[in-house]
């Protein structure tokens, strides 16, 4: 098995396991824009924007919120 389809595994067993707290938004969105980007660079975009959407819908239910990032939106929007 390759790295990228190795780096791909752990990316979205993380995604799997993300348990919904605000506390571990960032890295879900990070983790997100990783596998994407992975995936873009394997030239599977509809992939990549299957990974992103999910991810976008969740940090707009929690945008405003003081802990997370304001920068994370934009990036998953950037990563489109």
């Amino acid at each position: 098995m390759g790295q990228t389809k190795v780096a791909e595994f752990y990316y979205r067993k993380s995604l799997e396991e993300y348990n919904g707290t605000t506390d571990e938004l960032p890295f879900y969105s990070q983790t997100a824009v990783n596998l994407s980007n992975l995936l873009y660079d394997s030239n599977d975009y509809e992939g990549a924007l299957k990974v992103l959407l999910p991810v976008i819908a969740k940090m707009k239910e929690h945008e405003g919120n003081l802990f997370i990032p304001s920068v994370e939106l934009p990036k998953l929007y950037l990563s489109m």
